[in-house]
């Protein structure tokens, strides 16, 4: 019996090693896989244009998953990942993936669309603050 709660006891170990090993993503950052994301965004906007904002990520990982978040209290508004699955949550949102850069375009902007953008790559995140001019302002 002592044997059986043993070979028992190597298993549960066994099994919570491997659950351990598969939960871990690959795109998490736990070894320092994903060293940097920057975000860029157009200096001027305004109401009507479309925009690109640009998430570029530096990682040694082959797989990862970026997600766009915009808000103080952030809405999730686009995902794909280096396999290039990829998924919208506004319909004015869509993506290009290229290498290890990704662009979500914006059309048409609204004063709405003032915000800050973050890309999130596993635990790392960058951000950046667009603003879009209205259509009363004078272009220049």
């Amino acid at each position: 019996m002592a044997y059986k709660l043993w070979n028992r006891k190597v298993r549960t170990t066994c099994l919570f090693i491997c659950i351990v090993w598969t939960s871990v993503p690959p795109y998490t950052n736990a070894g320092g896989a994903v060293n940097n994301v920057k975000v860029d965004v157009p200096s001027e906007t305004w109401e009507g244009d479309n925009v690109t904002l640009t998430c570029t990520v530096t990682t040694r990982e082959s797989y990862w998953e970026l997600l766009w978040y915009n808000g103080s209290q952030p809405n999730l508004i686009y995902y794909c990942d280096s396999d290039t699955d990829s998924q919208a949550y506004n319909d004015r949102c869509t993506g290009q993936l290229d290498g290890k850069v990704h662009r979500l375009s914006i059309s048409p902007t609204t004063v709405a669309d003032e915000n800050t953008y973050i890309c999130k790559v596993g635990t790392e995140t960058g951000s950046a603050d667009l603003t879009v001019n209205g259509e009363f302002s004078t272009k220049h």
